[in-house]
C-alpha cells in the first residue's frame, strides 16, 4: 500500500473522483459474498480488512518512536521545515521588537543601573562610588554616587561633614559638550573654606553656582497650590482673576527660567554648573529633571523620562510623604472640600 501524505494525518484530504459502486472483492480480485464481512452494527465505523490492516501506517502517538515512510531528513520535508521557519519569523519578531522598541527603564537600586547610565552620557571623568550601599555616610543620598575618577573613596569620606545632611555635590548629568551639572546641599556651619574643590576638581572648566534665592519657597509653591485647588469651585466670571491671585503661573515661570539659563550654561560654554539647595531634596530635583527635559532627548522618552523620575527624585531622597502630607505631624495643609 502506497505511504500516506502526512496532510491526511492532519484531516485535510484531497478530494477523489466520485467512483461507481463495487462489490466487495477478494484478495485475488473476484467477487465473494460469502468471505466479505458482515455488516456493522449502526453508529459503529467499519471494520477493515486484516490484510488492510498490517499496511497501515503507525498511529500518530507513536510519531517520535516509528520511522515514518516519507521522513528522508531532508531539509524540504515539511513535516520538519515548518518549527525552523516559526523559530526563524519568531527570532525575526523579536530582533524588530529590540530595533522599534526603546531601553528598559532603569531604577537605580544596582550597581550595574548606575554604570550603564553613567556610560550612556559619556561622562569619562567621572565614576560610580559605592561608598554609601549601606547608607551609613548619609541615609538620604542613594546608594551609589557619581564622583570625580581622580577622588578616592578615602578623601571622599571627609567631606560628608562639611554639608547639610551629608549630602556632598555629586555628578546628576553630563552634557555632550563637555559640561557637568552638578549638586548639593547647603554649606554647613561649621564647613571648612574650599571644602567642595576636591568634589568640582573633575570639571574642565569653571564652576558656576547656580542661585535658587529668586525660586518660590516650599511655603510659597504649597500656598499656591491649595489655591489652584480651590479654584475648581471659583465662579465663571472670577476664575482668570483668581488664577492670577494663586501665583502658580508666576512660580512656573521662575522654575522654567532658571532651568533654561542653567540649560544655556552647558551647552553654550564648557563649565561645572552646580545646583545647591539647603536641603538638596526639593528644589534641586525640580531643577536637575527641567534641565535634563531641555538639554537631553533620551530623558523626553518614556523610558528615559521614568529613569530620571528614579534617580533625581526617588533615589535621591525625595520627601516623598511629608510634602503630600501623607505622614502624621508632616504639617502639611489638605486642600479645602468644595461647598
Amino acid at each position: 500500500m502506497p505511504p500516506r501524505h502526512p496532510a491526511s494525518l492532519l484531516g485535510f484530504r484531497k478530494p477523489s473522483p466520485p467512483r461507481a459502486p463495487q462489490h466487495p472483492t477478494s484478495l485475488s480480485g473476484h467477487r465473494d459474498l460469502a468471505r466479505s464481512p458482515p455488516p456493522c452494527p449502526r453508529g459503529a465505523p467499519p471494520a477493515l480488512p486484516a490484510p488492510l490492516i498490517e499496511h497501515l501506517p503507525p498511529p500518530i502517538h507513536a510519531r517520535e518512536t516509528a520511522t515514518w515512510p516519507w521522513d528522508s531528513g531532508d531539509s524540504s520535508s515539511w513535516a520538519e521545515t515548518k518549527p525552523e521557519e516559526e523559530e526563524e519569523d519568531e527570532e525575526e519578531e523579536e530582533e524588530g521588537d529590540d530595533e522599534e522598541g526603546s531601553a528598559p527603564t532603569l531604577l537605580f537600586e544596582s550597581l550595574p543601573d548606575w554604570e550603564k547610565e553613567l556610560k550612556r552620557q559619556g561622562a569619562a571623568g567621572w565614576r560610580v562610588s559605592a561608598i554609601n550601599e549601606r547608607f551609613d555616610m548619609a541615609p538620604s543620598l542613594p546608594r551609589y554616587l557619581w564622583v570625580p575618577s581622580g577622588l578616592l573613596d578615602h578623601d571622599l569620606k571627609r567631606t560628608f561633614a562639611h554639608f547639610e545632611e551629608r549630602r556632598v555635590p555629586r555628578l546628576c548629568w553630563h552634557h555632550p559638550g563637555g559640561s557637568d551639572l552638578l549638586r548639593s546641599a547647603g554649606f554647613h556651619a561649621a564647613s571648612e573654606p574650599g571644602s567642595e574643590d576636591a568634589l568640582l576638581r573633575a570639571g574642565r572648566g569653571p564652576c558656576v553656582l547656580a542661585d535658587t534665592a529668586e525660586l518660590p519657597t516650599l511655603a510659597d509653591i504649597q500656598l499656591a497650590h491649595l489655591k489652584l485647588w480651590a479654584l475648581c469651585a471659583a465662579p465663571e466670571e472670577k476664575w482668570l482673576s483668581a488664577l492670577e491671585a494663586t501665583r502658580w503661573l508666576d512660580h512656573v515661570r521662575a522654575c522654567l527660567r532658571k532651568a533654561v539659563e542653567v540649560a544655556s550654561l552647558l551647552a553654550g560654554r564648557r563649565c561645572c554648573v552646580l545646583l545647591q539647595e539647603p536641603s538638596d531634596r526639593d528644589l534641586n530635583c525640580l531643577l536637575a529633571s527641567l534641565v535634563q527635559l531641555l538639554a537631553d532627548p533620551h530623558a523626553r522618552t518614556l523610558p528615559g523620562f521614568q529613569s530620571l523620575v528614579q534617580r533625581e527624585w526617588v533615589a535621591a531622597g525625595h520627601p516623598f510623604p511629608r510634602r503630600l502630607g501623607l505622614r502624621p505631624g508632616s504639617g502639611a495643609r489638605r486642600p479645602p472640600r468644595n461647598p
